[in-house]
């Protein structure tokens, strides 16, 4: 049992490590790693600046500022540690999710009235924080430039606090701004938010909506901020130009990779709260007088992964990709503690005899797996560094850095590693086109008459991906216009005619 116990141990370090070691590397990986960072790369760069990443959809840049401000300032913050603004981005993304790492494996630890040792604890705790890491869906956020993992831990941090603030009066109010703050980093990251509110208001309702009321009030400061600094346009960018259609298709494909990537961690996640429900015990006293639940962490937690389902529908919206998964991931991993804590103790508290052993064997060998399947998965599905991309890209760069006048390219970090201004964000503006929401007549005018001395392709204009990519005016003004230059790699590089 001892043998298992160490081989499931091993081969989730085994793959952090591993993990780690790729990350360090991508970090300062010169070609972006997914299509988003090219806008956050150039938010970070305005809030350097002291520039509005917020302006006016009809003036240059067509772009639109997806998210509040937070990241793009910590992002900021990073770049006097290393310069490179996208690998300043991908540091805080990186250090996000050790941070969100290290969280689990604390709310696992300090988990409240259950009478677990600590080694017990320590040890349900270092494996939900590995299993957290070593997620597929972990491992690629954590190296871009996106807010996802910020966002996350900073709800993670949030819970935490609500956990100390049982035994420690003086922070029950103070938890929520946690929350406050990983809402100012990405809008839809609630999830965390609405479970650990609910909760607290098991414990205590009176104390809840104070903390609750804080929180708004934090919230409302916060707005009242962003208004004075950028105006009615930051509501408009982030609360409206963000939003795309939703569509079930695409939904259902997200949740059938999800499924099928990891069928046995969805299988026991699904059931195994309820087998803890099922054997809930009577309530008992924490210290300082009040009384709660010996299944507080595991309401929280519950509610947690249900809250993120939110997120996991949201899914289906245009644009989104697994990062939408990552509050699941999360909650999944406090889970795997809370059930591995849970059950070594049921075991442990029953003695060696033949029965119980048994029990204790099931449980370990159903981990080991679990740990080998989700270690396994990131490693066979991992972002590769492929020389030729880089070799691609910088020729790209040079056919860019050529040209005198504006250039709209898909992977946008190129132009904004040539110096070129923005002008156009391809994919949030076509959705707009598409929704009625923006009239690209100004662009096109500016085409046609030429002004545009180059634009950059990733996808072929007959491919699927490309109609997601730009509307039809644009692409008829490239057939018509603009005329082949080069193909390097995934790029397709168009001049005028």
């Amino acid at each position: 049992m001892i043998l298992v116990v160490t081989a499931a141990l091993a081969v989730h370090l085994i793959s952090a490590l591993a993990h780690l070691d790729h990350s360090l590397t991508l970090i300062t990986y010169p070609v972006t790693l997914d299509y988003g960072e090219g806008p956050i790369l150039y938010q970070i760069d305005a809030v350097s600046n002291g520039e509005s990443m917020y302006g006016p959809i009809n003036e240059i840049p067509y772009a639109v500022g997806n998210y509040p401000p937070v990241y793009h300032f910590a992002s900021w913050f990073m770049t006097a540690f290393i310069d490179d603004l996208m690998s300043a981005g991908r540091l805080v993304s990186f250090l996000a999710a050790l941070g969100s790492g290290l969280l689990v494996f604390t709310l696992i630890y300090s988990l409240p009235g259950h009478g677990h040792s600590p080694a017990v604890r320590a040890f349900g705790g270092i494996l939900a924080a590995l299993f957290f890491l070593n997620q597929y869906t972990i491992f690629l956020w954590s190296v871009t430039a996106r807010v996802d993992t910020l966002a996350l831990m900073l709800g993670l941090l949030g819970m935490q606090l609500f956990i100390l603030s049982i035994d420690r009066k003086n922070l029950a109010y103070w938890f929520g701004l946690a929350f406050v703050l990983s809402v100012f980093t990405k809008q839809n990251m609630i999830a965390a938010a609405i479970a650990t509110f609910a909760t607290a208001f098991l414990i205590d309702r009176r104390q809840t909506y104070i903390a609750f009321t804080i929180s708004v009030l934090a919230g409302i400061i916060g707005l009242a901020i962003t208004y004075a600094t950028y105006g009615e346009q930051f509501f408009l960018h982030v609360f409206s130009y963000n939003l795309n259609n939703f569509h079930w298709d695409l939904f259902l494909e997200n949740i059938s990779k999800l499924f099928l990537w990891r069928p046995a961690e969805l299988l026991m996640l699904l059931f195994g709260p309820a087998y803890l429900f099922m054997r809930r015990q009577r309530p008992t006293a924490i210290p300082g007088g009040r009384e709660t639940s010996p299944d507080i962490s595991l309401v929280l937690f519950s509610g947690f992964m249900a809250a993120s389902l939110l997120n996991v529908i949201a899914s289906g919206k245009t644009g989104s990709g697994f990062n939408y998964f990552i509050e699941f991931e999360a909650a999944g991993a406090l889970l795997v503690g809370l059930i591995t804590v849970r059950a070594t103790t049921f075991v442990n508290s029953r003695g060696l005899n033949p029965e119980h052993a048994k029990h204790r064997r099931l449980i370990y060998l159903g981990l080991f797996i679990l740990c080998f399947q989700t270690s396994f998965g990131w490693v066979t599905k991992h972002n590769d560094i492929k020389e030729d991309g880089i070799s691609s890209a910088q020729r790209v760069m040079e056919l860019v850095a050529s040209v005198d006048g504006p250039v709209i390219s898909e992977d946008m970090a190129l132009l904004h590693r040539t110096g070129k201004p923005l002008l156009f964000q391809p994919f949030i503006m076509t959705q707009m086109v598409l929704e009625k929401r923006w009239n690209p007549t100004q662009l096109i005018d500016s085409l046609r008459r030429g002004e545009v001395d180059m634009i950059v392709l990733t996808s072929d204009i007959e491919s699927e991906t490309h109609q997601d990519r730009f509307f039809a005016a644009f692409t008829e003004i490239i057939e018509t216009r603009y005329r082949l230059l080069e193909e390097t790699g995934s790029f397709l590089v168009y001049v005028p005619l």
